[in-house]
């Protein structure tokens, strides 16, 4: 059973707690890669990427991490057309929960794939869309746009255990409480691709063109 430290049923609301919840699971998910024989170094230096040299069994690896509570995969192309951390990594580790759809889900799973395949999807969406902003699907549903570069039969799940919750209370009172931690996430948040990321989803769920979808984000923090 996995136990969550600083992580509620109340974070995990749907714009609630984006900070907290990004900063809790990527600790978790170093911790996780720790246990299953990862040590991560130095940073690789890609721009708004969370990538390391890294050596598991004696052999050196470049590793980028990404978190995706929703069960969909950032695959953005910078202006200069590349694709950050996965040009520059050999190995993609990703953070999960086990449903997408449920803001109750039960299980934490971590899954690494290989980076070259990945890449490949990801330029594949890039010349259906031409769109710089981008997610893979980790699920397949042919209901889905985006279904066809779907990362479902690409990735070596390492890590599948069972969520210890807080209550609530407890949650709330620890995600006011670090501040460091917060503040750290915060860095990273993009209202640029958050923004993109929504238009994306509506485009998808409504089935019409991104070009038809209009929304702005303000951050109040």
């Amino acid at each position: 059973m996995t136990y969550i430290p600083h992580f509620s049923r109340a974070i995990l609301e749907r714009g609630k707690g984006r900070a907290a919840r990004g900063a809790v699971l990527s600790e978790a998910l170093r911790n996780i890669l720790e246990d299953n024989g990862y040590q991560l170094g130095d940073s690789l230096r890609v721009p708004g990427a969370k990538a390391f040299h890294a050596v598991r069994d004696g052999k050196k690896v470049a590793l980028a991490l990404k978190i995706s509570s929703d069960r969909w995969v950032s695959a953005n192309r910078s202006k200069d057309g590349r694709f950050g951390a996965l040009e520059a990594a050999d190995t993609l580790a990703v953070i999960t929960f086990d449903s997408r759809y449920d803001w109750d889900p039960q299980r934490l799973q971590v899954l690494t794939f290989d980076c070259k395949e990945v890449l490949k999807k990801a330029k594949a969406r890039y010349k259906r869309d031409h769109s710089d902003i981008g997610f893979l699907p980790l699920d397949d549903d042919s209901a889905w746009p985006d279904s066809p570069f779907n990362l479902k039969d690409l990735g070596n799940r390492i890590y599948d255990e069972e969520i210890e919750w807080l209550d609530d209370a407890e949650g709330d009172v620890a995600e006011a409480g670090d501040e460091s931690e917060k503040s750290e996430a915060m860095e990273a948040v993009d209202v640029e691709t958050l923004t993109n990321r929504f238009k994306q989803d509506v485009a998808r769920e409504l089935g019409i063109d991104l070009s038809q979808v209009e929304i702005t984000i303000t951050l109040k923090i």
